[in-house]
């Protein structure tokens, strides 16, 4: 039987590396893209699909039926898309949607094929309600949007149970937010979040904003507190959870032993430990002095307390 496993990791929080440590396991394994030893970012392959011995690309085994009802339905969406889009950025819902929700329109063939859930949210998805309720065209469209959505990932649900290929994927935020609340999970599905205080929180949102390349050096000691009203709905959603602050600040063996058990990797934990803790200790350490160089006032209040 196919398993499902879904990681929840808040940006800035240690995705990547998390994905290259817990995910792939070995180095040989790992799909890393590269590092940015300045800050302290690597990028690395957040989806891992086991195909097995099928290699066979994932669109050409698609039953024709699934295919041309999945085809029919892109079609009638991407006018709805075009229109929401415009909405939502009249609306002014938000700068980052105003790239990303092109983006999704794009590759909207093949959106089906992996787990876009970090564009697809620029859409609005479960963020709508309070427009939707002054402009109850906004609010369908979102419903039409949501439910495309849906259809995409249940094809691709379905059909990794078909194959029997294992799904292992860390994003940034659950499907009920990003893709449909109404969206069906598959059996063997298990998701895991990273819980956030409200301090930590404030924490992974410098390192987020240096990462990206939108800092201060100034800035962040009078910088209000990110809501953590996002992270928390992900918890509740999830099926079980980690504490950021036992895995990086207190380097806490059973947190980190957690996530490696999640993607079935518990007894490459256990023959690796040592090396797994203090690769986990110097990550935080080295976004310490990352914060300390970029972000030096905002070091000194963390660590004057």
């Amino acid at each position: 039987m196919a398993k499902f496993r879904e990681f929840y990791v808040p940006p800035g929080a240690g995705s990547n590396f998390i994905s290259g440590k817990c995910l792939w396991t070995t180095g040989e394994d790992v799909e890393q893209y590269g590092t940015d030893n300045s800050t302290n970012e690597f990028y690395v392959n957040r989806e891992k699909i086991d195909y097995g011995r099928n290699s066979l690309q994932s669109d050409m085994l698609l039953s024709e039926q699934v295919a041309n009802d999945l085809a029919s339905e892109t079609k009638k969406i991407i006018p709805v898309l075009l229109e929401l889009d415009k909405r939502l950025t009249a609306l002014d819902l938000d700068e980052q949607g105003k790239t990303l929700r092109p983006r999704v329109i794009a590759i909207i063939e093949h959106l089906w094929k992996s787990d876009y859930s970090m564009i697809t949210e620029s859409f609005g998805i479960g963020h709508t309600e309070e427009h939707g309720r002054i402009d109850k065209h906004v609010g369908h469209l979102t419903e039409l949007t949501e439910d495309y959505f849906a259809k995409c990932r249940e094809t691709y649900f379905n059909l990794c149970e078909e194959m029997n290929w294992d799904s292992f994927i860390i994003t940034h935020t659950n499907p009920h937010s990003a893709i449909s609340p109404r969206l069906k999970f598959p059996n063997n599905f298990k998701s895991l979040a990273i819980e956030l205080e409200p301090e930590t929180n404030k924490f992974i949102g410098v390192l987020q904003d240096i990462k990206s390349n939108n800092y201060s050096p100034s800035g962040y000691v009078d910088k209000i507190e990110g809501k953590v009203d996002k992270n928390v709905r992900c918890v509740e959603f999830s099926d079980d959870s980690v504490s950021y602050r036992k895995i990086f600040f207190e380097n806490d063996e059973n947190e980190i032993r957690t996530m490696y058990e999640f993607f079935n990797n518990g007894d490459y934990f256990h023959k690796n430990r040592p090396q797994i803790m203090n690769d986990f200790k110097e990550y935080h350490n080295d976004n310490m002095k990352v914060i300390k160089k970029l972000a030096p006032r905002y070091h000194a209040e963390l660590t004057h307390r």
